[in-house]
């Protein structure tokens, strides 16, 4: 799947949630999104794996706000869960092992200096919330470690973020984009 498919779809995604809200609960239907955003996920992954550098560094920067969202976000906003020991986990969530290698190549990246300024503002961001990093293998990751405890916890990039193009960057730059 291509970057532009997999926001269309996560805009499909977001409008079904919408839907299941409004309406009633649906327990059946919400499995199936997380089931999706699992194999959102896991696009995400390959196009890290497989793409253009420039496709791969926007494809772990919505990993990564996947990830982060799943952390604290009730899943019933999102549609997006966990499958291993958080707040929520569900069977069809994303897996420990996909989280462990979005961060290893995040942590590579920031190793190699090469997180760009807007990866620098959204990371610093995460990391301003309490929780996010706090799973019992997070601290193997070093470079990743260290930046997120160097993070000025009163500095605030959520301005600055919000004034990039945020469009067509699925369900990270609807959520950047909100007032």
């Amino acid at each position: 799947m291509t970057l532009l498919e997999l926001d269309k779809l996560e805009k499909e995604i977001d409008s079904e949630l919408i839907a299941i809200n409004t309406i009633a609960a649906d327990s059946k239907k919400e499995s199936e999104i997380y089931n999706r955003y699992k194999i959102i996920h896991k696009a995400y992954i390959n196009l890290i794996k497989n793409a253009d550098s420039e496709t791969q560094l926007e494809a772990l920067k919505r990993a990564v706000y996947l990830q982060w969202i799943s952390s604290f976000e009730p899943a019933h906003l999102t549609g997006v869960i966990t499958s291993f020991w958080t707040l929520e986990k569900h069977e069809n969530g994303l897996e420990l092992e996909d989280f462990q290698f979005v961060y290893s190549v995040l942590d590579k990246l920031i190793g190699q200096n090469k997180l760009d300024k807007e990866f620098f503002e959204m990371l610093s961001y995460y990391a301003s919330w309490e929780f996010v990093f706090e799973f019992a293998n997070f601290k193997e990751y070093e470079k990743l470690h260290e930046f997120v405890f160097k993070v000025d916890p009163t500095k605030s990039y959520l301005n600055s973020i919000r004034q990039r193009n945020l469009n067509n960057r699925g369900q990270m730059g609807d959520y950047f984009s909100k007032p």
